[in-house]
């Protein structure tokens, strides 16, 4: 990719940050109703992760808050961190998320995506016990690598591929239609290995959605790919 092509998130945020200030609002996707036939029921982690990445895919924002526990964390990779500290404290609750994707999925802003492919592959899991009680189980950790396209504009595409952790428990809240136990991811972090490949932008899941962060006027300064 060309210098003139490999522009930074920084460099496209900044040229329109005013103006996406201004028209991204709060708006919502105008189906508000979830199609449960398009997803699996969340009736084990496996079934968890399958529905997060195809609501992801999809850009379902109900759908896809659905699968986060109310409390769930996502932390972003400690390279983001320690290179853009406005990114401070690193990490961000599913409030959030919530408004990050409804800009990001809404078609409100300039930066709205017009399309996204995900692709999860399960690496390890760990199953987590209960402290004190170590008979118990608390809940499982996956580990997933991850490759993420973001299609934003006509001809831009960021590419993240940096593993994930999911820390996934018994929803509490909620069941299935039949009574069945439901899962909830807890946890997110997202791991610091980042892939990159020739016209694309080189990113980071968690650099991405941080365009869509209101309190963040600036982006983080992404290197692009050469």
């Amino acid at each position: 990719m060309s210098h003139t092509r490999a522009m930074s998130l920084f460099t496209i945020a900044a040229l329109l940050s005013c103006l996406a200030l201004a028209v991204w609002g709060c708006s919502s996707p105008t189906d508000d109703d979830e199609d449960d036939d398009l997803y699996p029921l969340r009736s084990s982690p496996d079934s968890l992760i399958a529905k997060f990445a195809r609501a992801y895919e999809n850009m379902d924002v109900e759908a896809y808050l659905d699968c986060l526990a109310d409390s769930m964390l996502f932390h972003l990779c400690e390279e983001d961190v320690e290179n853009h500290p406005e990114l401070e404290p690193g990490y961000w609750a599913k409030a959030v998320e919530d408004s990050i994707h409804r800009r990001m999925f809404g078609g409100g802003s300039p930066w709205a995506v017009n399309s996204i492919s995900l692709s999860l592959a399960t690496t390890e899991i760990e199953t987590l016990r209960a402290a004190g009680d170590p008979a118990r189980t608390a809940g499982w950790r996956y580990e997933e690598d991850a490759d993420l396209r973001v299609w934003v504009g006509e001809d831009w595409t960021f590419w993240a591929q940096n593993p994930s952790s999911f820390v996934i428990s018994v929803d509490p809240d909620d069941t299935g239609p039949h009574g069945e136990t439901l899962y909830e991811i807890g946890e997110w972090r997202e791991l610091d290995e980042w892939g990159a490949a020739e016209r694309r932008e080189h990113a980071s899941w968690g650099s991405i959605k941080a365009l869509y962060l209101v309190r963040a006027r600036t982006a983080p300064t992404i290197p692009a790919s050469h």
